[in-house]
């Protein structure tokens, strides 16, 4: 659907064509968490780089929803699009709650790694997940069309300023390296060119060495993925 869709602001609307790819990027990211908690005795490094990746996907979700609660919706809604918007406060509500949930299966998990403390860790990520393609699938067909034709260039910058400012460094590593080991090489490539002169150094000097590294420990090789 948002390939159809055509607003007067096309630098915009390239910069939104790039979100479906970030939601595919977590969807893997959490789909590979159900295979790395199979293993029986994963060690204390391995566990704790499994505790922080989960973390961090967590958190890119409630910063994204953040926003759009605080900035998207009141703007959306002020242009006459309240109704189509009516689910989302229930889907951040379910977000919210299974959230929540996770932490805490996450955490008696990581106190203990063991394949009976990872069972129902597992079980919720998978409602979790399930909850979390419920959200991204209205974002995409219901949320990102009418952002492309109601929200200005303007304030969809201001929009990823927003998220910007939310977002732990770390997690923006976490976010571009998510994005690109699921990408083509071209969308790769755009996906750097979108980023600052700043953050394309810091990427490239720290982001890209941590995120290999993070990899590393999570799948047990000796070298990390290339990114």
């Amino acid at each position: 659907m948002l390939a159809q869709v055509r607003g007067p602001w096309d630098p915009a609307l390239d910069a939104m064509w790039e979100l479906p790819l970030g939601h595919r990027a977590l969807e893997r990211g959490l789909e590979d968490v159900d295979q790395w908690l199979t293993d029986a005795a994963p060690g204390r490094g391995r566990a704790g780089a499994i505790a922080a990746w989960v973390g961090g996907i967590l958190a890119l979700v409630v910063v994204q929803r953040g926003v759009e609660q605080r900035q998207v919706l009141p703007l959306l809604k002020g242009r006459g699009q309240a109704t189509p918007l009516e689910p989302f406060p229930e889907l951040y509500a379910d977000l919210a709650r299974r959230e929540l949930v996770v932490h805490r299966y996450l955490r008696d998990w990581l106190a203990r790694p063991t394949p009976a403390s990872a069972h129902p860790l597992r079980e919720w990520l998978g409602d979790y997940r399930r909850c979390l393609k419920a959200y991204l699938s209205a974002r995409e067909d219901v949320l990102l069309p009418l952002v492309a034709l109601r929200l200005s260039a303007a304030e969809w910058a201001g929009v990823r300023r927003a998220i910007a400012r939310a977002t732990p460094q770390a997690h923006r590593s976490l976010a571009l390296g998510l994005v690109l080991r699921g990408s083509t090489p071209e969308q790769a490539a755009s996906s750097l060119e979108r980023l600052s002169g700043r953050e394309r150094l810091f990427w490239y000097a720290i982001g890209r060495v941590r995120f290999r590294s993070t990899m590393d420990r999570l799948e047990g090789r000796g070298r990390g993925v290339r990114v």
